[in-house]
C-alpha cells in the first residue's frame, strides 16, 4: 500500500503523514527567513526587481510578471516599507517550500504504516536545517524571483507524484497540478520548465500504460496555459508611460525580441568545450562547498525508497541536470554567481527530500549511522559559504 492512500491530512493542499510537525518546521523556517533577510536592496537584479513591482513596470525578459504583480501587492500593504516586505515575499516563498518538499518525501516512501521505515515524522526537520544551505537561504533572504518559481514548481511535482502513486484518474489534481507549474514559469520559466521536462517522462508513461487517462494529461496542460495568463501583464505594461519598462516590447516585433530573449543571446557559450569546462569548474565548486554532497546524498534517498509511479530519481537527475547545464552555457562562467543558487534551488530542495529519505532510512535500522549523517549535514550546512 502506498504512502499516498494513508494519507488524509493536507497542507497547502499537499497529502501529509505529520502535517503539525510539518507546519512548526515550516513557521521555524520562516522566522529564520525573516530574521537573517536583507532590509534593503541586494546585488544583481534586486534593485530592477524592486523598481518594476513599485511603478508596476516591466522588467528584464522573460517579464516574471507573476513577481511584479504579487510584489506590487506587498509594497502596497499599509504601514509597511514596501523595500522590507519584497524581501519578505522571497522569504515567505521560500519557507512554504519546506510543505511541497516534504509531501514530496513522503510520495517516494511506500511501506506498511506498521513497518519503522515508514517513520516520517522528522522528514520536515531535516528538510528545514538543509533549507538554511546558501542555495535555499540566499535566494529566499532577498529581493529575487527565484524562491517564488520553486514554491509553485515543488508544490506541482509533489502533487502529481502522489496523483501517480494513487492512481489518481481524477482531472482535479492533474489541473492543479498544471496551473501550478504555469505559475511557477510566470516568476521564472526556466525553474518551471525544468520541472517540467523532468516530469514528463513518467507523465507520458503512465498516459501510454493508462494508469492515467489522456484526458487527465490534457486537463494539466490545460492548468498550465492559465497558469501562464499573468504573462498577459507584459504587452499591458509594455504601453505604459512613466514606469521602467526594458525595451519597451508595445508592438509584435519588439514582443517577439522581448520573449525569444534576444537582448543577452550574447552572453552564451560558443563551444561545447567551453561549456564542458564550466561544468567542471561547478562540479570543483560544488565539491567545495559540499552541495555535490548533498545532491549524491538525496540520490541516495531516492534510490533507497522507490514508491510505484512516484516523481523520484529519475526525475531529480533530469532536473539536476537540465539546470547545471544551464547556468553553465553562461559565456562569462563564474561558479560562485549569486543568481545561479537560484537555478539550484530545485534541485537542492530535491536533495533535501532525498536526504531526509535516507535519514528515515538509516533512522529505522542503524540510528547511530543516522546520528553520523545529521552531523555531517550540520557541518556542511555551517561552514558552505555564505554560511548562517
Amino acid at each position: 500500500m502506498g504512502l499516498s492512500s494513508n494519507v488524509q491530512a493536507r497542507l497547502l493542499g499537499l497529502p501529509l503523514r505529520s502535517p503539525r510537525l510539518t507546519l512548526g518546521a515550516t513557521l521555524a523556517l520562516l522566522l529564520y527567513y525573516l530574521w537573517s533577510m536583507s532590509r534593503s536592496l541586494s546585488l544583481y537584479d534586486s534593485p530592477e526587481l524592486a523598481l518594476v513591482a513599485e511603478q508596476l513596470g516591466l522588467g528584464h525578459p522573460f517579464g516574471q510578471p507573476l513577481h511584479t504583480l504579487l510584489g506590487a501587492l506587498a509594497a502596497r500593504l499599509p504601514g509597511t516599507d514596501s523595500i522590507v516586505m519584497l524581501n519578505a515575499l522571497s522569504a515567505v516563498a521560500g519557507a512554504l517550500t519546506l510543505i511541497p518538499a516534504t509531501s514530496f518525501a513522503e510520495a517516494n516512501i511506500q511501506a506498511d504504516p506498521q513497518d519503522r521505515s515508514a517513520e516520517v515524522r522528522f522528514i520536515p526537520f531535516v528538510v528545514a536545517w538543509l533549507a538554511l544551505y546558501p542555495a535555499l537561504w540566499e535566494p529566499a533572504t532577498r529581493i529575487e524571483v527565484y524562491a517564488l518559481a520553486v514554491l509553485f514548481s515543488m508544490w506541482s511535482a509533489a502533487r502529481v507524484s502522489h496523483a501517480l502513486v494513487a492512481g489518481q484518474t481524477s482531472p482535479s489534481g492533474y489541473l492543479l497540478a498544471g496551473l501550478a507549474l504555469g505559475f511557477g514559469a510566470s516568476a521564472n520559466p526556466v525553474c518551471a520548465a525544468a520541472v517540467g521536462v523532468a516530469m514528463t517522462p513518467q507523465l507520458l508513461l503512465a498516459t501510454i500504460r493508462g494508469t492515467i487517462p489522456g484526458r487527465s494529461t490534457a486537463v494539466g496542460l490545460v492548468g498550465l496555459l492559465a497558469g501562464l495568463s499573468p504573462y498577459l501583464y507584459v504587452p499591458w505594461a509594455a504601453r505604459r508611460r512613466g514606469p521602467f519598462i526594458w525595451g519597451t516590447p508595445d508592438n509584435r516585433e519588439a514582443l517577439v525580441h522581448y520573449f525569444t530573449g534576444a537582448d543577452f543571446a550574447g552572453k552564451q557559450t560558443t563551444s561545447i568545450a567551453q561549456w564542458s569546462q564550466h561544468v567542471l569548474d561547478w562540479i570543483l565548486w560544488g565539491t567545495e562547498n559540499g552541495l555535490v554532497f548533498l545532491l549524491l546524498g538525496g540520490a541516495a534517498g531516492f534510490c533507497l525508497f522507490r514508491a510505484r509511479g512516484a516523481l523520484g530519481g529519475l526525475f531529480y537527475a533530469i532536473a539536476t541536470t537540465l539546470l547545471v547545464a544551464f547556468i553553465a552555457r553562461n559565456g562569462a562562467f563564474a561558479p560562485d554567481v549569486l543568481d545561479y543558487l537560484g537555478y539550484l534551488a530545485i534541485p537542492t530542495w530535491l536533495a533535501a527530500s532525498g536526504i531526509a529519505m535516507l535519514v528515515t532510512w538509516l533512522g529505522a535500522r542503524r540510528s547511530w549511522v543516522a546520528g553520523l549523517v545529521l552531523f555531517a549535514l550540520f557541518v556542511v550546512v555551517m561552514i558552505a559559504t555564505p554560511s548562517p
